[in-house]
């Protein structure tokens, strides 16, 4: 015989038959021709050469875990482990085995997984593979005699059920026996390894060789060895395969081959239009288990065959896109961790975080340091089963390379979803409870291929999804207001980060041609007119062209700028003259330029306290908040009029300023990022000289303003808005003056006073003070009988059902009248 030629198209053949149950792949090989057919015998005579005296329990005599070593061509080998499931199946006539196959194939740079599992039973009349009662492939059946024949039905893995024929066509003086078995079809299409095979059995060794095909086209492998237990180097994907049927395959697997092989048979015995293909197809995959792993694999291989027959095959792989999809949202985790407390440290038995990527990676089987975990990350990995963790409990997920891997790529059509989805898989979940996954430069890109997909095949429901995702991901990325990762707001404090505003001109400078390229420009231009502010007319323009860019951050920081706006201001104090003057654009130089006799001018634009610790003499960061300690003529203030933001995602204060005196700041707007925290926004202790004009001290901060054992501050032509508790807290404070200046929409106690002296509100107004506290209260206004309150034109309206004052005092206005007692 000669060598097989065409290795790849060999190759294809074997890796469709291994997946069968009675399949048992081959490698490369130059075969010995077979026997000639002898004259059939007459079956009256008993002699000798007939060999009715044959024991096939003891040619078929093995044991739990035997290993039985095929060698063929080209370093392709095969190693059966065999096992006794007697004790499953109790049979009273006839022995059981489970042999697990398993081969790999290095040859012409080819590998793969082409493990198979079947069933062979033995009985004192006959051998054969076995599926479920009443069907079996007879390989060998009693009286033996060359030229006997009996008809049988084999399984393959590619063509379903086949009537075959077996014929006996040598029996050797050393006890060998070789039977032929040929399909009785005389369809052409069906491959020559399918339609033709040959088994040599052993007087005492089974199985001892087995030929594919016929004539000048054949692949053989060869019985080179037994093993009392599998080599130490082989895992075996079963383990011990009587228990895992148990544990992994609920039901009878073989049955499994039984309903698929039906199904193939039926496929490729008659013919059909796409329309009942589709149909087939789709009633195929809705009758698989919903909750069995092996289902995603079961319609992978049917899907393939499918394909092979219609003409258009782009829906039937929707289909199966569909049902993978669901499958992964739909499957439980309990072949992994079953009945654990603890399923985080029962998935790590089997996944590892990547360090380079800080992903979940499956640890390869051969890397296991089981026999059981390697049989469950190749049944993971094999059926396109990735996991991620959320909320500290792990979730099954689609594998974006999974459909690329096994997908029929027969038209342009089905490339174009295939890289669609792959793209989904990749990206997805794009934010998780509000904070994002992928960077935005990430969602970009995936948004430009979805487009491209989506206009490829505009009127091909299949390709809506990519679509509606290039339609979500730009509003991701054009309002991203409920987003954040590693701990920062891409909006902060009512800016667009720079991440984001970089994105956007690498998109208009990448995709020209993109529909959204128009729309990030216009955005851009919005930006830059106000130094990166996501200001209300960019907001409008996004909700003209229908996204949803309302959030409540945009409409308090618009409603902040109104509010100050509108407040009537006046002169004050002339700003101090420093030796030092140092001009800073971001949060780290800012930080670095804070020293005494200083002033620092800020750039219009957003400034971020960093929440990594940072220390110099007079600085300190601690979990986000800006500490200024023990230093004296300090001043920060914006250039040209408008406002820096300073913020910081801290759950404490934005600012502390201990032992400090003549401190100076102008021009700023200064608060939390999130929408909840327990600190001020400014928080003075030991203080002297203090001034704060044109200043925005806006919530979530718990107060505006705390001042504790401080005196001489001046807080003028200012707002506080949103805090959650109180607008302004003095505690043995002194010589306090707040003026021209708002306190609106704060906590229900908009003031808190204890031991406070000589306060003067002048021309303030307070308004709107409706946040429920956290702790109780029951007074507008918080004091006790140590502290002087004046009042000077102070304008108090929608106050909440409470009395003005909750304690002992009073307030009085310039004049000492009295305008609150108790």
């Amino acid at each position: 015989m000669q060598q097989y030629k065409n290795k790849k198209t060999m190759m294809t053949y074997i890796k469709m038959m291994v997946f069968s149950a009675i399949i048992i792949a081959m490698g490369f090989a130059t075969g010995c021709q077979t026997q000639p057919v002898q004259e059939t015998p007459d079956l009256s005579d008993t002699g000798s050469a007939q060999l009715m005296d044959v024991d096939f329990y003891a040619m078929f005599d093995y044991t739990a875990q035997e290993t039985l070593h095929y060698e063929g061509a080209g370093e392709y080998y095969r190693t059966d482990t065999v096992e006794r499931i007697d004790d499953i199946k109790s049979p009273e006539t006839y022995r059981l085995y489970l042999v697990e196959s398993n081969q790999e194939d290095m040859s012409d740079g080819e590998s793969g997984d082409l493990s198979s599992l079947y069933q062979l039973k033995v009985s004192a009349d006959s051998v054969s593979y076995y599926y479920k009662e009443g069907i079996e492939t007879v390989l060998l059946k009693k009286p033996l005699a060359v030229g006997n024949t009996w008809d049988t039905e084999r399984l393959d893995s590619q063509y379903g059920f086949m009537d075959i024929t077996a014929t006996i066509m040598a029996i050797e003086e050393n006890g060998d026996i070789e039977v032929r078995y040929e399909a009785k079809t005389e369809d052409r299409s069906v491959n020559l390894f399918s339609k033709v095979q040959t088994f040599r059995f052993g007087a005492t060794d089974g199985v001892v060789e087995v030929i594919l095909g016929d004539n000048d086209t054949v692949v053989t492998q060869r019985l080179v060895k037994t093993a009392s237990a599998p080599d130490s180097n082989y895992i075996s994907h079963y383990v011990n395969p009587s228990e895992t049927l148990k544990a992994f395959y609920r039901g009878d697997e073989m049955a499994f081959y039984v309903e698929d092989g039906t199904k193939k048979a039926w496929l490729w015995q008659s013919e059909h239009d796409d329309s009942s293909l589709y149909s087939a197809y789709e009633e195929y995959i809705a009758m698989l288990d919903s909750n069995d792993i092996r289902s995603v694999s079961r319609a992978k291989v049917m899907l393939n065959l499918f394909a092979e027959h219609a003409e258009n095959d782009f829906e039937l792989v929707e289909r199966f896109t569909d049902f993978y999809e669901w499958m992964m949202g739909n499957f439980g985790v309990d072949l992994i961790i079953g009945e654990s407390d603890d399923p985080i440290t029962s998935i790590f038995e089997y996944y590892h975080y990547d360090d380079e990527t800080g992903d979940l990676v499956l640890t390869a089987p051969s890397d296991q340091n089981s026999a059981e975990a390697a049989a469950v990350s190749r049944l993971l990995s094999s059926n396109g089963l990735g996991i991620y963790i959320a909320e500290g409990y792990p979730y099954f997920e689609t594998m974006a390379t999974y459909l690329d891997r096994n997908m029929p790529m027969t038209s342009d059509e089905i490339k174009t979803f295939i890289a669609f989805k792959k793209q989904q898989y990749s990206i997805f979940p794009v934010y998780s409870e509000g904070y994002l996954i992928q960077q935005p430069e990430v969602i970009a890109d995936a948004m430009y291929l979805f487009e491209t997909a989506a206009a490829s095949y505009p009127n091909e429901p299949a390709f809506d999804d990519a679509a509606y995702y290039a339609d979500y991901f730009f509003e991701t990325l054009a309002v991203p207001l409920s987003f954040e990762m590693d701990g920062t707001k891409y909006y902060a404090g009512g800016y667009i980060q720079p991440d984001f505003y970089n994105t956007y001109h690498q998109y208009i400078e990448k995709y020209p041609k993109s529909k959204y390229t128009a729309i990030f420009k216009k955005i851009v231009v919005y930006l830059d007119s106000a130094n990166g502010k996501y200001t209300e007319a960019l907001n409008q323009y996004l909700n003209d062209l229908g996204y949803a860019a309302d959030a409540e951050m945009i409409h308090e920081a618009t409603q902040q700028q109104a509010d100050f706006k509108a407040i009537e201001r006046k002169a004050t104090a002339a700003k101090p003259v420093r030796t030092n003057r140092v001009e800073v654009s971001d949060g780290i130089s800012l930080i670095e330029a804070i020293a005494p006799d200083t002033e620092v001018v800020l750039k219009a634009g957003l400034y971020q306290i960093p929440y990594d610790n940072f220390e110099n003499p007079y600085v300190s960061c601690e979990d986000g908040t800006l500490i200024i300690k023990d230093l004296s003529g300090l001043t920060i203030i914006a250039e040209g009029g408008i406002q820096a933001d300073l913020v910081t995602d801290a759950y404490m204060e934005v600012i502390k300023l201990q032992s400090v005196s003549d401190i100076y700041f102008d021009n700023l707007r200064v608060g939390h990022i999130y929408a909840y925290c327990v600190g001020d926004v400014i928080a003075v202790k030991d203080g002297h000289d203090l001034h704060f004009d044109n200043m925005i001290l806006y919530g979530c901060g718990y107060r505006g303003i705390n001042l504790e054992n401080t005196e001489d501050v001046h807080v003028t032509n200012s707002l506080i808005s949103d805090c959650q508790a109180s607008a302004i807290k003095l505690d043995h404070a002194s010589n306090i003056t707040i003026a021209n200046t708002g306190l609106l929409r704060n906590g229900e106690q908009v003031l808190q006073f204890a031991a406070t002296q000589d306060v003067h509100f002048e021309n303030v107004t307070i308004r709107d003070n409706s946040y429920m506290m956290y702790e109780g209260q029951n007074g507008l206004f918080k004091i006790d009988d140590t502290s002087n309150i004046i009042f000077d034109n102070v304008a108090i309206f929608k106050m909440v059902d409470q009395p003005m004052i909750e304690g002992i005092g009073q307030i009085v206005d310039s004049d000492g009248n009295i305008i609150a007692e108790k």
